[in-house]
């Protein structure tokens, strides 16, 4: 399915109990512009840190949580 209009994800006030590293987005659509922003949110584990996998699209970040794109 294509689809190019921006979208945004947010997450606030979440706690992340995940151990290790976790896919926080994975963008699969070719040219998809996507805003990800969280805010308010802890990660409970020290180790914790997300993936945003911006695939064949565009990804842009505004994270409190620890991340890195892959």
């Amino acid at each position: 399915m294509e689809d190019y209009l921006p979208t945004t994800v947010s997450i606030t006030n979440s706690d992340f109990t995940y151990q290790g590293v976790m896919d926080l987005l994975v963008n699969g659509v070719a040219n998809k512009v996507i805003h990800f922003k969280s805010a308010f949110n802890t990660a409970l584990d020290p180790g914790f840190s997300g993936i945003i996998d911006k695939g064949p699209g565009e990804v842009t970040v505004e994270s409190d949580l620890p991340w890195k794109m892959k």
